[in-house]
């Protein structure tokens, strides 16, 4: 047996001040992702799409000011001003410039903090962890220059950490969200450099948030074996409110009936899904949403209140929950 675990996180702007209080938090969770009757047995922990982005901006920085700054880009001038010189030494050494240079100069401090938590946090409670997402480089670490930036280009990267503390994987987001992301200066990821990392928990691929949505990625992550398919979610939506293609849907509903349930269905190797949403109010950023785990019914039999490929979902879209399945 496994256990999955969707961390429905809820997310302050306190939380991510320090390394202290990020690791208060993260571990916070960790503590109620495995459970006694889990006993030995692998336990999958998923984290939602943008849990360490306040990383970039509030880390080490004083509370009373940041909590003055209405929106990210108000918080983002605000260290540029301050810190341009920085910002124009970085710009130069990876001839880069604009938003680029701005998260690659807080990239490497940011990051640090979200590996060594999410290493300590995974090592602790002995857990497999997709460690949701943030705004990063292709990060690496050698012996002569510690951590350090390895790409220009900046993605919403998701990290994989096994059990023992080590990094597995580090996965792009291949799928921008429209408006938003594509305005945030990031890159995209490859489709082809989408991987399955081997853990104790099962076959592992990520597809953050937008990507879990399309038939091409899940069938990529199936044909490399996955049976797992891990989705860090933040939705900016209004959960209860219409969607945007068709105000006679409603955006809860579509996700759980167009989302990543559907794109399991049929596969050939791909069981279950995880998709933890993130509950914040951070700034402009406004996210809920009902996290779900999922199963492919042609393998796994699953129903929750007569909808077929439900395992297990949140109470509510608004408020921090964990939510478990048992799996063989």
């Amino acid at each position: 047996m496994r256990t999955l675990v969707a961390v429905q996180a809820k997310l302050e702007l306190s939380d991510c001040v320090s390394a202290e209080r990020f690791r208060e938090k993260v571990f916070a969770l960790c503590a109620r992702c495995r459970l006694p009757e889990d006993g030995a047995d692998p336990v999958l922990a998923v984290f939602p799409e943008l849990m360490a982005l306040p990383l970039l901006f509030a880390l080490d920085e004083d509370p009373r000011a940041l909590a003055a700054c209405q929106r990210f880009s108000d918080a983002g001038v605000r260290l540029l001003k301050r810190d341009w010189r920085n910002v124009i030494a970085v710009a130069w050494q990876h001839k880069t410039f604009g938003l680029n240079a701005f998260y690659l100069s807080r990239a490497q401090r940011a990051y640090g903090v979200y590996k060594q938590v999410f290493s300590e946090a995974a090592k602790r409670y002995n857990l497999t962890i997709v460690a949701g997402s943030g705004f990063f480089p292709l990060m690496d670490a050698e012996v002569s220059r510690g951590l350090f930036c390895a790409s220009k280009q900046v993605f919403n990267s998701s990290t994989l950490f096994a059990p023992t503390g080590a990094t597995v994987t580090q996965t792009h987001k291949v799928y921008l969200t429209p408006g938003r992301e594509q305005q945030a200066g990031l890159s995209s990821g490859r489709l082809q450099d989408l991987t399955v990392a081997h853990t104790p928990a099962g076959r592992v691929g990520v597809a953050i948030c937008l990507d879990g949505f399309h038939d091409s990625v899940t069938g990529h992550l199936d044909a490399l074996g996955a049976d797992i398919v891990a989705q860090p979610s933040a939705n900016n939506a209004a959960w209860d409110g219409p969607w945007h293609k068709n105000t006679g849907q409603l955006e809860g509903d579509v996700w759980l009936q167009q989302g990543l349930r559907a794109q399991l269905q049929a596969r050939t190797c791909l069981r279950y899904g995880v998709n933890p949403m993130l509950i914040t109010d951070l700034w402009d950023l406004q996210t809920r949403g009902r996290s779900s785990i999922v199963a492919n019914a042609c393998l796994v039999k699953a129903d929750w209140q007569e909808q077929t490929g439900i395992l297990a979902i949140a109470e509510s879209h608004t408020k921090e929950e964990i939510v478990r399945a048992r799996v063989s």
